[in-house]
């Protein structure tokens, strides 16, 4: 989010930040848990609330997340042009969004894991999916780390997933003496 004077970026971020926590904070309250696009059996269910805040906050949270993977705001932008203008006067589904990412990512070769183009489908449909989000656990040993992943909620408590509760989670690193972070 951009603020329209200097004075409002700090009140702009925390406001992105605010979303973000309160998008995980929701999504770790049992009961509170929801997909943002939930599998067709679920509409319907005891307990599924396609409204409700959890699913609001998480899904913005999710696109903070997508929007710092273009690194640049106006491709994600065009992206986001793109859908509506495509939908406009019609329906869509979250596919539809994903797609239409991954056609700006391609034109602006923006880069993935492992060096492939950057795949906004892959990424985000276990985010949207899927019960809870990622939780993170970083290891530092000697000069190096490892990274782990498991669900922020109770895992014993979540229904299975097609995508085991695996994440494409982007993150920046910052060597020292360098001044630009990289998505990995």
């Amino acid at each position: 989010m951009k603020a329209t004077l200097p004075a409002q970026s700090v009140a702009a971020d925390f406001s992105t930040f605010r979303n973000h926590e309160e998008g995980l904070q929701l999504d770790d309250y049992p009961g509170f848990s929801n997909p943002i696009s939930p599998d067709d059996d679920l509409l319907g269910t005891n307990g599924y609330d396609m409204f409700g805040e959890a699913v609001y906050y998480k899904g913005a949270s999710v696109m903070g997340t997508l929007k710092n993977v273009y690194t640049n705001d106006s491709i994600f932008v065009e992206a986001l042009q793109n859908y509506f203008q495509a939908h406009a006067l019609g329906n869509a589904e979250d596919l539809d969004l994903w797609k239409s990412m991954d056609s700006i990512a391609q034109t602006y070769k923006i880069k993935g894991w492992a060096g492939s183009t950057f795949s906004a489908t892959a990424m985000m449909l276990p985010y949207t999916r899927q019960f809870s989000t990622p939780q993170i656990r970083v290891l530092a040993s000697g000069n190096g780390y490892s990274l782990t992943q498991s669900p922020l909620g109770n895992s014993s408590q979540l229904p299975n997933s097609s995508y085991n509760y695996q994440w494409i989670i982007p993150f920046k690193t910052l060597t020292p003496g360098s001044k630009v972070s990289e998505v990995q």
